[in-house]
């Protein structure tokens, strides 16, 4: 600055006839800006340095918080699983004391489990506001189809009347029977997938693309290659099933919520298995009586 001003005056000095004075006030002018930007040019580079440092700093900070957050997801997610494996062992429990087992009680039993998940849906899938699905469907091997047993939504009503059944193949529920393993969706309005997974034109209504947005679903089995029916938890919000820390750290597929789901639905397939014993054993019992 003060060189741009010596400068100027110098010029001014020399105008009027004082050139000695002017050459002087010149040539300091000149010195003094040559200096100024010399220390300008690496004051410059050690301000770029510190921005860099800076910027690679907050960055970590972020990554840092992330996981960190995604950690105290994970701990939520593992304490919500504990928690329901040890309220689906007491539904294993009064179906084992329970002689004779009415469809009015059957049906109570497979709606708790799934009213017990949806109490568990902000610590399992952080969710609170969002559309809330979860059903449970059983196949039937008279009638070829999974029929759902039990329903919870976050709209109570609509949970009640009849449900859509299912072919092997055919939808969200159908498609995870036939593959006989978990099916993640992240949106199910994607093109990619949309056709794959969408219902039958039949079978469709018209509200599916604003509610069932994304899912999960894993097959109900105790062994793999011979499912009884399918466990699906959806909601009207995208990504809400895949999260960040499943895909930075690879570990798709093996979040607690995952493994949640997996060993509920092998508790819903023993429940199902000792009620089915229990109905076959009834039915001999009516038989031999008459």
């Amino acid at each position: 600055m003060v060189g741009a001003f010596l400068i100027p005056i110098g010029h001014y000095l020399r105008g009027l006839g004082v050139a000695s004075i002017s050459d002087v006030l010149f040539w300091i002018g000149l010195v003094v800006l040559l200096i100024t930007n010399l220390l300008l040019i690496f004051i410059d580079k050690d301000s770029i340095k510190i921005l860099k440092s800076l910027h690679e700093k907050e960055k970590q900070s972020d990554e840092l918080e992330n996981l960190v957050n995604d950690l105290r997801f994970e701990n939520k997610a593992l304490v919500a699983w504990n928690t329901l494996t040890k309220i689906n062992f007491g539904l294993l429990n009064q179906a084992l004391t329970k002689s004779k087992m009415d469809p009015a009680s059957r049906s109570r039993m497979f709606n708790a489990a799934v009213e017990f998940i949806a109490e568990q849906k902000y610590r399992l899938f952080g969710i609170e506001d969002d559309y809330l699905n979860i059903s449970v469907y059983e196949y039937s091997n008279t009638d070829k189809e999974l029929y759902c047993i039990a329903c919870y939504r976050s709209r109570p009503s609509d949970a009640e009347g009849q449900h859509r059944s299912w072919k092997i193949g055919e939808g969200h529920v159908g498609k995870t029977f036939e593959k006989k393993q978990e099916l993640i969706c992240a949106d199910a309005r994607d093109s990619n997938v949309a056709n794959w997974i969408a219902a039958p034109p039949e079978k469709r209504n018209s509200d599916d693309e604003k509610k069932y947005i994304s899912l999960i679903a894993v097959p109900i089995a105790i062994d793999a290659n011979n499912p009884l029916g399918v466990l699906i938890v959806t909601s009207d919000q995208p990504q809400r099933f895949v999260h960040r820390f499943d895909v930075e750290f690879e570990s798709k597929g093996h979040h607690p919520y995952v493994g949640a789901l997996q060993d509920i639905a092998s508790q819903l397939a023993q429940l199902m298995c000792i009620l089915r014993a229990g109905e076959l054993n009834n039915g001999k019992e009516e038989s031999s009586g008459e």
